[in-house]
């Protein structure tokens, strides 16, 4: 029997020896106070050394103040706190003297001691942040822009409408999400009923719309017409197209510049009069020094 428990105990150690995962077990150090103050390694496996860049021959035996000098307290309250109760734990936090992420799972082994079993995340962690970034900006944006900002999905339908597009249509964005965008607020049927071009562009992302500005009315909640200009961009999500469309009013716009060549148009028909009136003035001019010659002949 010692013979078989002595390998299966020989097995368990090549097990942790040969884990691409970290394993350690390690002794808290109290103060006075019963609070974790440093940790004692007991044992690492060699992924430790890889995943660390920290020596067996440096940790082992030595408190982690001085093998990994600033490590934050937090980690040995959460050790210290697993030891106490006897509860494992899993959490993922950054070892900022390595400049490494880690994801750890811990448990108690014995009297003052806990194991841990961790690999390195570091990679994915920084992914997800710059994810996370780039969403917070781009929310930001959006929910700042006075321009309405809607995403519509492969299938057309709302995924995204801003507070401007609200305004704009009298919509909320509850309300609209999930819906079909040009059914909501295209006017005209020619426009309601392009599907084919629409199925082009979710297949290919390609559209002669993109890159262009377009004038277009659009109606609101309320049916009132109005005209909008539209830019359209294109963007994939988890390997679907989507459809990001930049709309501003320009009603008013439109009124001053039609106002405007209302009022073009009447200075140049003026003008157009008062030439005439002068040509047929001079040519009346002209008629008159005729008959006063043929008078005085």
């Amino acid at each position: 029997m010692k013979s078989a428990f002595g390998r299966i105990e020989i097995d368990w150690k090549n097990l942790f020896e040969k884990m691409s995962i970290g394993f350690a077990v390690h002794r808290i150090v109290w103060n006075k106070n019963k609070e974790a103050v440093d940790i004692i390694y007991l044992e690492v496996n060699e992924a430790y050394e890889k995943l660390t860049g920290i020596s067996r021959k440096k940790v082992i035996g030595n408190p982690t103040s001085k093998t990994m000098p600033g490590l934050e307290k937090e980690w040995y309250e959460i050790y210290g706190d697993v030891v106490k109760t006897g509860k494992s734990i899993s959490f993922e936090k950054e070892a900022k003297p390595l400049g490494r992420v880690f994801r750890v799972y811990a448990f108690k082994s014995g009297e003052d001691e806990f194991a841990t079993v961790f690999e390195d995340i570091t990679i994915s962690y920084k992914a997800e942040n710059l994810v996370s970034e780039s969403e917070a900006k781009y929310q930001a944006i959006v929910s700042c822009s006075q321009d309405a900002i809607v995403m519509m999905d492969n299938q057309g339908k709302i995924t995204s409408w801003n507070l401007s597009a609200e305004k704009m249509f009298g919509y909320n964005e509850k309300e609209v999400l999930g819906k079909d965008l040009h059914q909501l607020i295209t006017v005209n049927e020619e426009h309601r009923n392009k599907r084919g071009n629409l199925n082009i562009f979710f297949e290919t992302g390609k559209s002669p719309l993109l890159g262009k500005i377009i004038e277009l009315p659009v109606k609101k909640r309320n049916g009132e017409i109005f005209i909008i200009e539209l830019t359209v961009s294109a963007t994939t999500l988890n390997g679907k197209w989507f459809g990001v469309g930049v709309m501003r009013d320009i009603t008013s716009r439109k009124k001053n510049e039609e106002s405007k060549m209302e009022t073009l148009n009447e200075l140049e028909t003026m003008n157009r009069l008062m030439v005439d009136r002068e040509i047929k003035m001079m040519e009346l001019k002209k008629e008159i020094e005729s008959l006063k010659k043929q008078i005085s002949n």
